[in-house]
């Protein structure tokens, strides 16, 4: 297992937030205008099995989770499919031929007469300041937020603190647990959540080494070997990983309770999210999308502005 394998959460809080079957989750819905054949019975049941079995063969992977379809219904063309994930109601969709399946209802994509760059569209309503506030939301074992964070390290380096770029942890507080990984959920898991904590402690205690932790522990790292590779990983890079155990033991808890407020009180729920002066990000996930992005957030851009990033790796679909 690596990176890519995305398991469902046994605290089953939220579905993941990437298309099943190779599908993107940013996607056109015209095919949806056209008339569509009211669904029989035997549509809806059928929809049910493949959803189920396609969860418990490929997401869960032998986790006993409690996981049943309550409802599947007919909505605006699609399957509506009802979950009860760990006793959290979870309502996902599913096309009508079966083939995707999503974790949030997929939004229209309508028309635009607008002009510019699509980077430059998605910005058009950011607002301006002296010091960009950027927020990348992630989860640390979500492959897209980690290929997030690999296209925005670029700009990290060529803005150099003009702009005040924070990663943050999208994690659900359930509000009672006995260890701090009981109490909160990460998607993925214990371990993540361990990690997401982890990656906090070195922002905020060794933040000149954070970006270079974060690249290491990405390319070396799984999710089944964390719990002792984040070590071996922070050594290669200088991190003390003795200040990094003292902070979890003495933050873990703080820690989980101020992301999951805000990401709530942000409405983030997806990794990656990318808030600039508060305001999501829509574009292309390249590093020069990012940088036109955060460039324009700038009363007065600086001259590093300027220089031409990669263009490479700017999808804009996919999340968790």
């Amino acid at each position: 297992m690596n990176k890519q394998k995305i398991l469902l959460a046994a605290g089953g809080v939220a579905l993941i937030g990437v298309l099943f079957w190779g599908a993107k989750n940013n996607f056109s819905l015209s095919f949806l205008t056209g008339k569509n054949k009211a669904a029989s019975s035997q549509d809806l049941e059928k929809a049910r099995t493949v959803a189920l079995d396609y969860i418990k063969n490929n997401l869960l992977q032998g986790q006993d989770v409690a996981l049943e379809v309550k409802n599947v219904s007919e909505e605006s063309g699609l399957y509506r499919l009802d979950l009860d994930v760990q006793g959290n109601q979870i309502a996902t969709y599913m096309t009508k031929d079966l083939k995707m399946f999503f974790p949030n209802p997929p939004q229209i994509v309508t028309t635009t007469t607008e002009t510019g760059s699509p980077a430059e569209q998605a910005t058009q309503q950011i607002p301006q300041s002296d010091k960009p506030s950027v927020e990348l939301f992630v989860m640390s074992y979500c492959p897209y937020g980690n290929e997030a964070e690999t296209a925005i390290k670029p700009v990290v380096d060529l803005l150099n603190g003009k702009a005040d770029l924070t990663v943050r942890y999208i994690l659900n507080d359930k509000g009672a647990g006995a260890k701090p990984e009981d109490r909160f959920d990460s998607l993925h898991g214990p371990e993540e959540f361990k990690q997401d904590i982890r990656e906090m402690c070195v922002q905020n205690n060794q933040s000149g080494k954070f970006w270079t932790y974060l690249e290491r522990v990405n390319a070396d790292c799984t999710l089944e070997n964390i719990s002792t590779c984040w070590k071996t990983a922070a050594g290669k890079v200088a991190v003390n990983t003795s200040q990094v155990e003292t902070c979890y033991n003495q933050n873990a808890i703080a820690y989980g309770e101020q992301e999951s407020v805000y990401s709530q009180e942000n409405g983030v729920s997806g990794s990656p999210t990318l808030l600039i002066n508060g305001v999501a990000y829509s574009g292309a996930r390249s590093p020069e999308d990012y940088k036109q992005a955060i460039c324009g957030a700038f009363n007065q851009a600086p001259e590093e502005c300027d220089q031409t990033l990669s263009t490479q790796g700017g999808s804009a679909s996919g999340g968790c």
